[in-house]
């Protein structure tokens, strides 16, 4: 009789415990008591996981994470993923261990533009993700908040992503992306990574303005130029969620015979009598090329914008999705519309000398997030589709 009575207090004592723990690969585990195997500290390595039961919910962390819990049970994600199920989704919670998968494309270098991905099982329904990007510059911080767009489905898989501008003026040496990943209005994935970004060499460039073009800009309406900036900048600043590009982006120029000014160059506008007119980042890739030359849509979008500006001259702006957007300036010709849809290769306009220019030439920009970002860091754009 007392066996049995000493054997149903076990019963009682380990159905109680608040745990239940499982570890694979390399990992760290930190309680708080080691009597009751409360949870303080997780750390998991390159290929670590741990597995953690309450009785309401399931915690997943994966690999190079690092998590904190308290005595009341809620959690600080410190670095890396963590999954969190409910006691319904619980037995789905130990699936293959690259079941959550994130994955950076394109250069890392200031004045550039990355693309995330993140691919989540099907199982997790229709999803909701605010994302919050830290970049660190020197001692300040500067925040771009965004959405995680789901891009397309693959077998048991649904991708998802958003495109990260490394912007030229803040210099930031690392970002931080820290994404809440919410169904039913309830969490259920939470991430944060950081990020280097690589350094860009300062180049300098002084322009030189003909006579009759230097009349042109000292008499430039700057009011009205301030009030097309402030039009431009709100269609840049758009987040829309709709994906436009599905397909190669190429440079909208069928032959380039010579790059006249680099992105990221710090110029100088001098007028003919020597005075200079205007400094600044040059915010896109210049082609020297015969006035009259077909520019060409570099991928699928809709044009947004296209009239005469101040300084700018003739202007095209094509939005592709996903907040990315490309602009085409100093044209001869428009040949297209606002609202217009265009795909890949169709003739939007045809070079020209408008507008701020010394010499017929293609000033070519793009911007994510309303931030200017070299346009030639979407070549290999298609690579997000690839599974």
């Amino acid at each position: 009789m007392k066996k049995i009575f000493l054997y149903l207090i076990i019963i009682i004592l380990t159905s109680s415990c608040s745990y239940s723990i499982k570890e694979e690969g390399l990992c760290r585990v930190k309680y708080i008591d080691d009597s009751n195997k409360k949870v303080k500290q997780v750390d998991t390595f390159f290929n670590g996981i741990v597995y953690i039961n309450d009785k309401k919910k399931a915690y997943k962390i994966l690999a190079n994470s690092s998590i904190e819990f308290n005595e009341n049970d809620n959690f600080n994600l410190k670095k890396g993923i963590l999954l969190v199920v409910d006691k319904k989704l619980r037995n789905r919670i130990n699936c293959n261990k690259s079941h959550i998968e994130e994955k950076i494309f394109f250069d890392n270098q200031q004045g550039k533009c990355q693309f995330y991905r993140l691919r989540l099982p099907s199982w997790s329904g229709e999803v909701y993700a605010d994302v919050k990007i830290e970049y660190n510059v020197d001692l300040a911080t500067k925040i771009i908040n965004t959405k995680l767009h789901f891009i397309y489905k693959y077998g048991n898989f649904k991708y998802y992503g958003f495109f990260i501008p490394l912007s030229v003026y803040w210099n930031a040496q690392k970002y931080l992306i820290n994404i809440d990943i919410n169904t039913n209005k309830n969490l259920i994935v939470k991430i944060i990574t950081e990020h280097k970004v690589g350094d860009k060499k300062d180049e300098r460039q002084v322009v030189y303005f003909r006579r009759k073009k230097s009349k042109e800009l000292v008499t430039t309406d700057m009011k009205e130029f301030k009030k097309e900036k402030k039009i431009r900048k709100n269609i840049w600043s758009e987040n829309n969620p709709d994906i436009f590009f599905n397909n190669i982006f190429e440079y909208p120029l069928e032959e380039i015979k010579y790059i006249s000014s680099n992105f990221g160059l710090i110029r100088e506008w001098r007028l003919s009598n020597g005075r200079i007119f205007f400094s600044s980042i040059h915010l896109g890739v210049d082609f020297a090329q015969l006035e009259g030359t077909p520019v060409y849509a570099p991928c699928e979008g809709i044009i947004r914008y296209a009239q005469m500006g101040e300084l700018v001259g003739n202007t095209i702006i094509i939005e592709h999705g996903l907040s990315f957007y490309t602009d085409y300036s100093h044209l001869n010709e428009l040949l297209v519309n606002p609202g217009e849809i265009v795909n890949k290769g169709d003739i939007i306009a045809t070079v020209g000398a408008t507008g701020a220019a010394t010499g017929p030439h293609l000033h070519w920009g793009a911007r994510v997030n309303g931030i200017p970002v070299d346009p030639r860091s979407f070549f290999g754009i298609e690579e997000i589709f690839i599974p």
